[in-house]
């Protein structure tokens, strides 16, 4: 993969350049005579109006920050015209904090984060993932049918219990329907999860 010309890496002489900086006529001109391409007064032109470049305080233009907007604000694989290109494995795109992220950096950001949303919409089509606000209605559902099972249990053996006087009678009775109640919730669990019932 290859990139247009970094300023940083290839030396540009910024010395002769006047303390308020150039005009589009004369920006254009130092990036010929530098070898820069886009070097004709209507590309200068265009990218300042368009704000792939920026003017300073004086309404001029400073070579040194307009090459580094320029090489970073610039698509290569969109601009046909930058064929000036040097290899990537030997170009350092380290920018510091306070510069702009480079075009082709923040490009391959957006292009992984594309990648993981398709891979989630991917996922939840094939049913390998699931909305976490519907689990968690599912379950509070689920635990409040449980709770009501439990409390009835109270409710039908209270009649049945009233003449019973022995104790082992009562405990197997008790055991009896919280067991045909659990099993009950275990079948309409298993079934609400697809599993089916193998009872």
């Amino acid at each position: 993969m290859a990139l247009p010309f970094d300023p940083r890496t290839i030396e540009i002489n910024y010395d002769d350049v006047p303390e308020k900086g150039l005009t589009v006529a004369a920006y254009a001109r130092h990036r010929k005579n530098v070898g820069l391409r886009n070097n004709s007064y209507q590309t200068v032109y265009r990218a300042v109006n368009d704000g792939l470049i920026t003017r300073n305080k004086y309404g001029k233009i400073d070579p040194k920050q307009a090459d580094l907007e320029w090489f970073l604000n610039t698509d290569p694989s969109l601009d046909p015209t930058q064929n000036n290109e040097i290899d990537l494995s030997r170009t350092s795109l380290n920018i510091i904090q306070d510069e702009p992220v480079p075009f082709m950096v923040s490009k391959a950001q957006r292009e992984a984060i594309r990648v993981q949303i398709d891979q989630r919409t991917l996922d939840e089509l094939e049913g390998r993932l699931v909305n976490k606000d519907e689990i968690y209605g599912e379950m509070f559902n689920f635990y409040r049918v449980i709770r009501d099972r439990l409390q009835n249990i109270s409710v039908r053996l209270a009649p049945i219990l009233v003449g019973i006087d022995n104790p082992s009678e009562i405990e197997y009775k008790i055991e009896n329907e919280i067991t045909a109640v659990l099993n009950e919730l275990s079948r309409e669990g298993r079934l609400k999860a697809g599993i089916g019932d193998d009872s």
